[in-house]
Protein backbone atom coordinates (compact mmCIF):
# COMPACT_ATOMS: atom_id res chain seq x y z
CA UNK A 1 0.00 0.00 0.00
CA UNK A 2 1.49 3.63 -0.75
CA UNK A 3 2.40 5.36 2.27
CA UNK A 4 0.48 8.17 3.27
CA UNK A 5 0.43 11.37 5.33
CA UNK A 6 -1.09 14.73 6.63
CA UNK A 7 1.39 17.74 6.51
CA UNK A 8 1.01 21.23 7.96
CA UNK A 9 4.21 24.07 8.11
CA UNK A 10 4.58 27.69 7.26
CA UNK A 11 4.31 29.12 4.46
CA UNK A 12 7.46 29.61 1.70
CA UNK A 13 7.37 32.46 -0.78
CA UNK A 14 9.79 31.00 -3.18
CA UNK A 15 7.80 28.02 -3.98
CA UNK A 16 5.38 30.88 -5.34
CA UNK A 17 8.15 31.94 -7.56
CA UNK A 18 8.98 28.73 -8.88
CA UNK A 19 5.32 28.29 -10.46
CA UNK A 20 5.42 31.48 -12.04
CA UNK A 21 8.76 30.84 -13.55
CA UNK A 22 8.13 27.25 -14.23
CA UNK A 23 4.62 26.31 -15.84
CA UNK A 24 2.66 22.74 -15.15
CA UNK A 25 2.29 20.29 -17.67
CA UNK A 26 2.80 16.55 -18.89
CA UNK A 27 3.45 13.11 -19.30
CA UNK A 28 1.67 8.98 -20.06
CA UNK A 29 -0.69 9.04 -22.04
CA UNK A 30 -1.06 10.75 -25.98
CA UNK A 31 -4.05 13.12 -27.02
CA UNK A 32 -3.39 11.62 -30.46
CA UNK A 33 -4.05 8.40 -31.94
CA UNK A 34 -1.73 7.36 -35.02
CA UNK A 35 -3.45 8.11 -38.52
CA UNK A 36 -3.81 8.97 -41.69
CA UNK A 37 -4.60 12.28 -40.99
CA UNK A 38 -1.64 12.91 -38.27
CA UNK A 39 1.80 11.40 -37.43
CA UNK A 40 2.66 10.43 -33.51
CA UNK A 41 6.65 11.00 -33.48
CA UNK A 42 8.50 10.17 -30.44
CA UNK A 43 12.33 10.20 -30.03
CA UNK A 44 12.84 6.64 -32.49
CA UNK A 45 11.10 8.03 -35.13
CA UNK A 46 11.38 11.62 -34.92
CA UNK A 47 13.90 12.63 -37.38
CA UNK A 48 13.21 9.38 -39.65
CA UNK A 49 10.03 10.66 -39.99
CA UNK A 50 10.84 14.45 -40.55
CA UNK A 51 14.14 15.42 -42.38
CA UNK A 52 14.28 14.97 -45.75
CA UNK A 53 10.97 14.52 -47.04
CA UNK A 54 9.25 16.13 -49.89
CA UNK A 55 6.32 17.56 -48.24
CA UNK A 56 6.90 20.19 -45.04
CA UNK A 57 5.36 19.42 -42.08
CA UNK A 58 3.58 21.12 -39.48
CA UNK A 59 3.95 20.02 -36.00
CA UNK A 60 2.54 20.49 -32.42
CA UNK A 61 4.96 19.98 -29.32
CA UNK A 62 2.00 19.17 -26.49
CA UNK A 63 2.18 18.07 -23.03
CA UNK A 64 -0.56 15.71 -22.02
CA UNK A 65 -0.83 16.68 -18.69
CA UNK A 66 -0.98 20.60 -19.93
CA UNK A 67 -4.78 21.89 -19.83
CA UNK A 68 -4.83 24.47 -23.00
CA UNK A 69 -3.40 21.17 -25.04
CA UNK A 70 -6.14 18.93 -23.90
CA UNK A 71 -8.62 21.63 -25.04
CA UNK A 72 -6.54 22.38 -28.14
CA UNK A 73 -6.61 18.83 -29.00
CA UNK A 74 -10.35 18.61 -30.69
CA UNK A 75 -9.00 21.24 -32.59
CA UNK A 76 -5.97 20.27 -33.99
CA UNK A 77 -7.13 16.49 -34.78
CA UNK A 78 -10.15 18.26 -37.01
CA UNK A 79 -7.59 20.28 -39.03
CA UNK A 80 -5.24 17.21 -39.46
CA UNK A 81 -8.04 15.33 -41.26
CA UNK A 82 -9.40 18.64 -42.43
CA UNK A 83 -6.05 18.65 -44.63
CA UNK A 84 -5.28 15.25 -44.61
CA UNK A 85 -5.32 15.59 -49.31
CA UNK A 86 -2.56 18.36 -48.88
CA UNK A 87 -0.36 15.43 -47.30
CA UNK A 88 1.65 15.49 -50.15
CA UNK A 89 2.83 19.18 -49.75
CA UNK A 90 2.35 19.35 -45.72
CA UNK A 91 1.57 16.44 -43.19
CA UNK A 92 0.39 17.04 -39.94
CA UNK A 93 2.40 15.63 -37.38
CA UNK A 94 2.65 16.01 -32.37
CA UNK A 95 5.23 15.31 -30.38
CA UNK A 96 4.52 15.11 -26.81
CA UNK A 97 6.74 16.52 -24.37
CA UNK A 98 5.71 15.07 -21.77
CA UNK A 99 7.63 11.72 -22.36
CA UNK A 100 11.19 11.96 -21.08
CA UNK A 101 12.43 10.20 -23.96
CA UNK A 102 11.33 13.09 -25.95
CA UNK A 103 12.97 15.62 -23.51
CA UNK A 104 16.08 16.02 -25.80
CA UNK A 105 14.25 16.92 -28.94
CA UNK A 106 11.81 19.14 -27.56
CA UNK A 107 14.62 21.49 -25.74
CA UNK A 108 16.39 21.17 -29.40
CA UNK A 109 13.08 22.95 -30.89
CA UNK A 110 12.91 25.19 -27.96
CA UNK A 111 10.28 24.52 -26.95
CA UNK A 112 8.92 26.57 -23.74
CA UNK A 113 5.21 26.59 -23.36
CA UNK A 114 2.59 24.65 -24.53
CA UNK A 115 1.43 24.21 -27.09
CA UNK A 116 3.85 25.09 -29.27
CA UNK A 117 3.76 24.87 -33.38
CA UNK A 118 6.60 24.55 -35.50
CA UNK A 119 6.82 24.71 -39.64
CA UNK A 120 9.04 22.53 -40.70
CA UNK A 121 10.40 23.08 -44.76
CA UNK A 122 10.32 20.24 -47.19
CA UNK A 123 13.94 18.40 -47.33
CA UNK A 124 15.06 19.71 -44.19
CA UNK A 125 18.11 18.49 -41.88
CA UNK A 126 18.68 17.00 -38.30
CA UNK A 127 19.69 21.34 -37.57
CA UNK A 128 16.83 22.97 -38.96
CA UNK A 129 14.41 23.46 -36.35
CA UNK A 130 11.31 24.91 -38.60
CA UNK A 131 9.95 27.73 -38.34
CA UNK A 132 7.85 29.41 -35.17
CA UNK A 133 3.90 29.06 -35.76
CA UNK A 134 0.88 29.26 -33.91
CA UNK A 135 -1.60 27.20 -32.09
CA UNK A 136 -4.65 29.45 -34.09
CA UNK A 137 -8.11 28.01 -33.16
CA UNK A 138 -10.17 27.86 -35.92
CA UNK A 139 -9.41 25.86 -39.19
CA UNK A 140 -9.40 28.27 -41.42
CA UNK A 141 -7.10 30.44 -39.64
CA UNK A 142 -4.58 27.41 -39.30
CA UNK A 143 -4.82 26.24 -43.29
CA UNK A 144 -4.42 29.70 -44.15
CA UNK A 145 -0.99 29.47 -41.98
CA UNK A 146 -0.25 26.53 -43.41
CA UNK A 147 -0.94 27.99 -46.95
CA UNK A 148 1.16 31.01 -46.41
CA UNK A 149 3.96 28.98 -45.05
CA UNK A 150 3.99 27.21 -48.45
CA UNK A 151 3.88 29.72 -50.44
CA UNK A 152 6.95 31.56 -48.62
CA UNK A 153 8.76 28.00 -48.96
CA UNK A 154 7.93 28.37 -52.97
CA UNK A 155 9.49 31.73 -52.88
CA UNK A 156 12.48 31.02 -50.86
CA UNK A 157 14.80 30.39 -53.55
CA UNK A 158 14.81 26.60 -52.64
CA UNK A 159 13.17 24.30 -55.46
CA UNK A 160 9.91 23.68 -54.73
CA UNK A 161 9.64 19.21 -54.81
CA UNK A 162 8.57 18.43 -58.60
CA UNK A 163 5.06 17.08 -57.44
CA UNK A 164 4.21 20.02 -55.53
CA UNK A 165 1.25 22.53 -57.26
CA UNK A 166 1.96 25.91 -58.05
CA UNK A 167 -0.63 28.15 -55.85
CA UNK A 168 -0.03 31.30 -57.54
CA UNK A 169 -2.66 32.67 -59.90
CA UNK A 170 -2.82 31.34 -63.78
CA UNK A 171 -0.78 33.41 -66.04
CA UNK A 172 -2.57 31.84 -68.98
CA UNK A 173 -4.46 33.96 -71.62
CA UNK A 174 -6.85 31.11 -72.77
CA UNK A 175 -8.59 27.83 -71.07
CA UNK A 176 -7.24 25.54 -73.91
CA UNK A 177 -3.94 26.51 -72.12
CA UNK A 178 -5.04 25.02 -68.92
CA UNK A 179 -5.70 21.45 -70.39
CA UNK A 180 -3.91 18.81 -69.41
CA UNK A 181 -3.43 14.81 -68.89
CA UNK A 182 -5.88 14.58 -65.99
CA UNK A 183 -9.43 13.61 -66.37
CA UNK A 184 -10.36 17.05 -65.49
CA UNK A 185 -9.04 20.64 -64.83
CA UNK A 186 -10.93 22.84 -61.92
CA UNK A 187 -10.56 26.36 -62.74
CA UNK A 188 -11.76 28.51 -59.65
CA UNK A 189 -12.44 32.66 -60.64
CA UNK A 190 -11.92 34.12 -57.42
CA UNK A 191 -11.05 37.83 -55.74
CA UNK A 192 -7.43 38.54 -54.95
CA UNK A 193 -7.57 38.25 -51.18
CA UNK A 194 -9.35 35.00 -51.46
CA UNK A 195 -7.38 31.10 -50.43
CA UNK A 196 -10.11 29.46 -51.60
CA UNK A 197 -8.47 28.88 -54.68
CA UNK A 198 -5.65 27.95 -53.32
CA UNK A 199 -7.44 25.38 -50.39
CA UNK A 200 -8.87 23.48 -53.93
CA UNK A 201 -5.65 23.18 -55.72
CA UNK A 202 -3.77 21.71 -52.13
CA UNK A 203 -7.36 19.36 -51.51
CA UNK A 204 -6.42 18.15 -55.34
CA UNK A 205 -2.95 18.02 -54.52
CA UNK A 206 -3.39 14.46 -53.99
CA UNK A 207 -5.71 13.47 -57.05
CA UNK A 208 -4.44 11.63 -60.52
CA UNK A 209 -8.06 12.44 -62.16
CA UNK A 210 -8.24 16.78 -61.12
CA UNK A 211 -5.97 19.38 -61.05
CA UNK A 212 -6.65 22.59 -60.48
CA UNK A 213 -6.04 26.50 -61.42
CA UNK A 214 -6.93 29.15 -59.97
CA UNK A 215 -7.70 33.04 -62.04
CA UNK A 216 -7.99 35.93 -60.61
CA UNK A 217 -10.32 39.17 -61.49
CA UNK A 218 -6.77 40.88 -63.36
CA UNK A 219 -6.01 38.58 -65.90
CA UNK A 220 -8.92 40.45 -68.00
CA UNK A 221 -8.86 37.85 -71.45
CA UNK A 222 -9.04 34.27 -68.90
CA UNK A 223 -11.90 35.41 -67.03
CA UNK A 224 -13.66 37.06 -69.45
CA UNK A 225 -13.35 33.91 -71.10
CA UNK A 226 -14.73 31.96 -67.98
CA UNK A 227 -17.41 34.93 -67.18
CA UNK A 228 -19.25 34.30 -70.94
CA UNK A 229 -20.70 30.98 -69.93
CA UNK A 230 -22.69 32.63 -67.31
CA UNK A 231 -22.84 35.16 -64.64
CA UNK A 232 -19.92 34.00 -62.05
CA UNK A 233 -20.69 34.40 -58.15
CA UNK A 234 -19.79 37.14 -56.19
CA UNK A 235 -16.96 35.71 -54.23
CA UNK A 236 -15.81 32.88 -56.66
CA UNK A 237 -17.02 30.19 -58.99
CA UNK A 238 -15.76 27.41 -59.63
CA UNK A 239 -15.87 25.36 -63.87
CA UNK A 240 -14.45 22.40 -65.10
CA UNK A 241 -12.80 21.62 -68.11
CA UNK A 242 -13.27 17.81 -68.82
CA UNK A 243 -11.43 15.94 -71.36
CA UNK A 244 -11.95 16.24 -74.53
CA UNK A 245 -13.93 19.02 -73.85
CA UNK A 246 -14.03 22.37 -75.62
CA UNK A 247 -16.13 24.38 -72.94
CA UNK A 248 -15.69 24.26 -69.29
CA UNK A 249 -18.67 23.75 -67.45
CA UNK A 250 -20.01 26.17 -64.70
CA UNK A 251 -20.23 23.56 -61.94
CA UNK A 252 -20.77 26.22 -58.54
CA UNK A 253 -20.38 29.94 -57.29
CA UNK A 254 -20.94 31.30 -54.29
CA UNK A 255 -21.42 34.73 -52.87
CA UNK A 256 -19.47 34.92 -49.83
CA UNK A 257 -16.55 32.77 -48.10
CA UNK A 258 -18.50 31.03 -45.69
CA UNK A 259 -19.33 27.65 -46.60
CA UNK A 260 -17.33 27.91 -50.11
CA UNK A 261 -14.95 25.43 -49.46
CA UNK A 262 -17.58 22.98 -48.64
CA UNK A 263 -19.54 23.59 -51.47
CA UNK A 264 -16.50 23.55 -54.03
CA UNK A 265 -15.60 20.13 -52.73
CA UNK A 266 -18.97 18.65 -52.33
CA UNK A 267 -19.20 19.78 -56.01
CA UNK A 268 -15.92 18.44 -57.30
CA UNK A 269 -16.69 14.76 -55.03
CA UNK A 270 -19.77 14.59 -57.10
CA UNK A 271 -17.22 13.89 -59.95
CA UNK A 272 -14.67 12.10 -58.05
CA UNK A 273 -15.33 10.78 -54.40
CA UNK A 274 -12.27 10.69 -51.69
CA UNK A 275 -13.10 8.77 -48.24
CA UNK A 276 -10.82 8.68 -45.94
CA UNK A 277 -10.01 5.89 -43.09
CA UNK A 278 -11.82 5.92 -39.68
CA UNK A 279 -9.98 6.20 -36.67
CA UNK A 280 -9.17 4.29 -34.02
CA UNK A 281 -11.34 3.97 -30.85
CA UNK A 282 -9.42 4.07 -27.58
CA UNK A 283 -11.18 2.13 -25.44
CA UNK A 284 -9.68 3.21 -21.21
CA UNK A 285 -10.60 0.52 -18.28
CA UNK A 286 -12.05 2.36 -15.13
CA UNK A 287 -9.41 2.41 -12.22
CA UNK A 288 -10.54 1.84 -8.75
CA UNK A 289 -10.50 5.48 -6.69
CA UNK A 290 -8.01 6.47 -3.96
CA UNK A 291 -9.25 8.02 -0.62
CA UNK A 292 -9.15 12.12 -1.90
CA UNK A 293 -9.05 13.17 1.89
CA UNK A 294 -4.97 11.65 1.58
CA UNK A 295 -2.26 12.70 0.50
CA UNK A 296 0.17 10.03 -1.77
CA UNK A 297 3.76 10.04 -1.31
CA UNK A 298 4.27 8.67 -4.32
CA UNK A 299 2.53 11.12 -5.87
CA UNK A 300 4.35 14.12 -4.18
CA UNK A 301 7.22 11.88 -5.92
CA UNK A 302 6.26 12.12 -9.21
CA UNK A 303 5.81 15.74 -8.45
CA UNK A 304 9.59 16.06 -7.91
CA UNK A 305 10.64 13.99 -10.31
CA UNK A 306 8.86 15.33 -13.09
CA UNK A 307 10.04 18.68 -12.40
CA UNK A 308 13.43 17.88 -11.99
CA UNK A 309 13.83 15.53 -15.45
CA UNK A 310 11.53 17.04 -17.23
CA UNK A 311 9.96 20.35 -16.89
CA UNK A 312 13.25 22.32 -16.15
CA UNK A 313 15.74 20.65 -18.32
CA UNK A 314 13.46 21.07 -21.26
CA UNK A 315 14.58 24.62 -21.51
CA UNK A 316 17.64 25.36 -23.33
CA UNK A 317 18.99 28.22 -21.48
CA UNK A 318 17.63 28.92 -17.41
CA UNK A 319 18.38 32.47 -17.14
CA UNK A 320 19.59 33.81 -13.91
CA UNK A 321 16.48 34.26 -12.70
CA UNK A 322 15.02 31.12 -13.58
CA UNK A 323 18.17 29.54 -12.15
CA UNK A 324 17.59 31.60 -8.96
CA UNK A 325 13.99 30.41 -8.83
CA UNK A 326 15.61 26.79 -9.52
CA UNK A 327 17.56 27.44 -6.23
CA UNK A 328 14.85 28.75 -4.13
CA UNK A 329 12.83 25.34 -5.17
CA UNK A 330 15.39 23.25 -4.61
CA UNK A 331 15.84 24.86 -1.27
CA UNK A 332 12.62 24.79 0.06
CA UNK A 333 12.34 20.46 -0.86
CA UNK A 334 15.78 20.07 1.15
CA UNK A 335 14.03 22.17 4.21
CA UNK A 336 10.39 20.56 4.12
CA UNK A 337 10.27 17.57 1.69
CA UNK A 338 9.11 14.87 3.32
CA UNK A 339 11.29 12.45 1.73
CA UNK A 340 13.28 9.00 2.43
CA UNK A 341 16.97 9.36 3.18
CA UNK A 342 18.42 8.39 0.04
CA UNK A 343 15.76 11.19 -1.84
CA UNK A 344 16.60 13.74 0.91
CA UNK A 345 20.51 13.22 0.60
CA UNK A 346 20.28 13.94 -3.76
CA UNK A 347 18.18 16.90 -2.69
CA UNK A 348 21.16 17.77 -0.79
CA UNK A 349 23.91 17.00 -3.47
CA UNK A 350 21.21 18.85 -6.01
CA UNK A 351 21.96 21.75 -4.51
CA UNK A 352 25.28 22.17 -3.68
CA UNK A 353 25.67 21.15 -7.49
CA UNK A 354 23.71 24.48 -8.27
CA UNK A 355 25.09 26.72 -5.56
CA UNK A 356 28.16 28.26 -7.35
CA UNK A 357 26.00 28.98 -10.42
CA UNK A 358 25.08 32.14 -10.96
CA UNK A 359 24.15 33.61 -14.27
CA UNK A 360 22.53 30.49 -16.40
CA UNK A 361 22.56 26.75 -16.57
CA UNK A 362 21.77 24.58 -19.25
CA UNK A 363 19.02 21.95 -19.46
CA UNK A 364 21.13 19.66 -20.94
CA UNK A 365 23.56 20.07 -17.97
CA UNK A 366 21.07 19.68 -15.32
CA UNK A 367 19.78 16.28 -17.33
CA UNK A 368 23.50 14.85 -17.67
CA UNK A 369 23.83 15.81 -13.57
CA UNK A 370 20.34 14.16 -12.45
CA UNK A 371 21.46 11.38 -14.96
CA UNK A 372 24.98 10.72 -12.79
CA UNK A 373 23.58 10.72 -9.48
CA UNK A 374 22.17 7.33 -8.75
CA UNK A 375 23.30 5.21 -5.73
CA UNK A 376 21.65 3.63 -2.42
CA UNK A 377 22.51 6.60 -0.77
CA UNK A 378 21.50 9.43 -2.92
CA UNK A 379 18.34 8.91 -5.50
CA UNK A 380 15.75 10.92 -7.47
CA UNK A 381 12.53 8.43 -7.41
CA UNK A 382 11.54 7.07 -10.77
CA UNK A 383 7.82 7.98 -11.84
CA UNK A 384 5.19 5.58 -11.44
CA UNK A 385 1.76 5.44 -11.40
CA UNK A 386 -0.18 7.95 -9.72
CA UNK A 387 -2.54 6.91 -6.51
CA UNK A 388 -4.27 10.02 -5.47
CA UNK A 389 -3.88 12.05 -8.46
CA UNK A 390 -4.59 9.19 -10.83
CA UNK A 391 -7.16 10.43 -13.45
CA UNK A 392 -10.26 8.95 -15.18
CA UNK A 393 -7.91 8.59 -18.10
CA UNK A 394 -4.23 8.77 -18.58
CA UNK A 395 -3.85 12.38 -19.73
CA UNK A 396 -6.19 13.95 -16.98
CA UNK A 397 -5.04 15.03 -13.23
CA UNK A 398 -1.68 13.24 -12.57
CA UNK A 399 1.24 15.87 -13.34
CA UNK A 400 -0.54 19.31 -12.39
CA UNK A 401 -2.98 17.73 -9.54
CA UNK A 402 0.58 16.14 -7.78
CA UNK A 403 2.31 19.58 -8.15
CA UNK A 404 -0.29 21.74 -6.41
CA UNK A 405 -0.12 18.28 -3.33
CA UNK A 406 3.06 18.93 -3.32
CA UNK A 407 3.42 22.82 -3.02
CA UNK A 408 0.45 22.78 -0.49
CA UNK A 409 2.44 20.08 1.69
CA UNK A 410 5.48 21.85 1.48
CA UNK A 411 3.44 24.95 2.98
Amino acid sequence: MASQFHVTSSASATTTLFILVFVASSTTASLYNSSAAINVLNSTNFYGVLMGKENAWIVQFYNSWCGHCIRYAPIFSAFAKDIAGWNKVIAVAVLDCSDLKNLRICRAYDVNSYPTVKLVRAGATRGDTGQDGEALRTLGALRRQVIDFVEGANSSGIPRPPHWPSLNASSANFIAELRGSTERVAIILEKEESYLGREIILDSSGSNTTKAFRVLPSNRALSSELEALGPPGEFATLYVLHKGSHQPQLLAKVSSPIGARRTFRDALDALETTTLPSHVVQTLTPLPSADPARVYQVDLENAVSYVLRQEVPVRTILNSTQLGALKEFVAALVDFFPGSPPTMQFLRQLQDYLEPLESQLRGEDLSDYISSVSSADAVLPDMTEYVGCRGSQPHLRGYPCSLWMLFHSLT
